[in-house]
């Protein structure tokens, strides 16, 4: 993807007034301390062009994670200044005194935690570390009661919902699971057939989702209605998952 700033629009009136006329600007009485302008003069505009942001001035001492934040909070994006994008932890202290950012809107991964019964408890669904992953995950190893909940926060849009899992060779759980979001019932999955040991981590999908907001997803065992449940094991549940479609 070829990145790049609309054009700067002509400012010459307010330059061409002065250092005094562009502190002003820039913040007004007091934007100026050891000669140097505490704020930048600060415009985003979509890739089209159109201004999505501004002219505001922002404190240099602001990081580009709360300049994201000034507008469209709610969606993920990044800021470019030229064809360098910025990282959220900069700040404007080096920026010049007006500055025409483009802002690019982006569609990722919104990951949420998991629980459910026996979880953590080291004889059934213990949490083990996984180099893979880089954290700790649930090992189910043995347990009949089998439970999960996932909850994410998603912003507009659609995403395919569910856990992120990995098949193990010892996997058998020997009834299917039943997959629910939002308290409904998506479908019912046997995981031997459903998850393939060559793939790795993999997302057992719940469902889809588009409405934005939050989103309860579950999985248990289709035996947890009926009067006894047999044991269950092979299968490392890491956390929730949802990704854009």
């Amino acid at each position: 993807i070829a990145f790049w700033s609309s054009p700067r629009r002509s400012r010459a009136s307010r330059s061409d007034a002065g250092p005094a006329m562009d502190a002003a600007a820039a913040g007004g009485e007091g934007a100026v301390r050891n000669g140097e302008v505490d704020e930048v003069l600060v415009t985003v505009n979509m890739m089209s062009g159109a201004v999505v942001f501004g002219p505001e001035p922002i404190g240099r001492t602001r990081t580009v994670a709360e300049l994201k934040g000034l507008f469209e909070a709610e969606r993920p994006k990044r800021l470019l200044l030229g064809e360098t994008i910025l990282n959220n932890d900069d700040t404007l202290e080096s920026w010049p005194r007006e500055v025409d950012l483009s802002v690019v809107f982006v569609r990722e991964d919104v990951t949420g935690e998991v629980g459910g019964s026996w979880f953590g408890n080291a004889a059934y669904i213990p949490r083990v570390a996984n180099e893979e992953r880089g954290c700790e995950v649930f090992h189910v190893n043995g347990v009949c009661w089998f439970y999960v909940w996932g909850k994410l926060h998603l912003p507009p849009g659609a995403f395919k919902v569910g856990f992120r899992v990995k098949r193990l060779p010892d996997l058998h759980f020997g009834v299917p699971i039943v997959l629910l979001l939002n308290g409904e019932e998506t479908r019912r999955v046997k995981l031997e057939d459903e998850l393939d040991a060559e793939r790795g981590w993999e997302l057992l999908e719940v469902g889809t989702f588009d409405a934005g907001g939050e989103v309860n997803i579950e999985m248990k065992g289709a035996d947890c209605s009926e009067g006894g449940q047999g044991s269950k094991n092979g299968l490392l549940i890491d956390l929730a998952l949802a990704t854009p479609i």
